[in-house]
């Protein structure tokens, strides 16, 4: 009898004390760890240094310096109108046509206003074209925008390349009319 008992104590042997794993946990967090602290690290060698904040009393003469008064500003620049314009667009939207009807205003130095005017009135059928075909091939998007700034970029930069001279400083649109049909 003493031969069965012992077999049967080696098998509740084997299953109360099954081999030990070992546990890969610890490891895994300490990686991650290090490899947070070495980007914390890196992040803080990188990044730009801020500058120091400034008293408001420097930055109000700061500001005040860098922006010129307003009395200034009013007799520098000039306005020298460009045309009222009525064109029709049927590309923004496939079986829409739109009718677009603007007046444009160029703003110039008061120096160069009366060259800009001359420039104006001597290219005036080719600036038509110019906006005609910036009008034309306008997406929705640029049409229906309150400001137009898409548009009044463009206007821009054409009509200076067409004269050859950056004297237009900005085009300003106004009286816009926009019809769907």
């Amino acid at each position: 009898m003493a031969t069965a008992v012992e077999p049967v104590a080696d098998a509740d042997a084997g299953l109360a004390a099954p081999p030990k794993k070992s546990s890969k946990l610890p490891l895994i967090i300490a990686g991650i760890g290090f490899i947070v602290t070495i980007q914390a690290v890196l992040t803080f060698l990188l990044m730009p240094k801020s500058e120091p904040a400034k008293p408001a009393e420097a930055q109000k003469a700061a500001s005040a310096a860098a922006e010129p008064p307003a009395s200034e500003n009013e007799t520098d620049h000039a306005e020298v109108p460009i045309g009222d314009f009525s064109n029709t667009n049927s590309t923004a939207t496939p079986g829409v046509t739109i009718h677009f009807d603007f007046k444009l205003v160029a703003i110039t130095t008061s120096k160069q206003e009366s060259q800009l005017t001359t420039l104006l009135k001597s290219n005036n059928a080719r600036m038509r074209q110019v906006v005609g075909k910036i009008v034309r091939g306008a997406s929705l998007d640029d049409l229906t925008d309150p400001t137009v700034a898409t548009i009044r970029r463009l206007v821009r930069e054409e009509i200076n390349r067409l004269i050859r001279k950056s004297l237009i400083e900005e085009v300003v649109a106004t009286d816009i009319r926009f019809v769907e049909q």
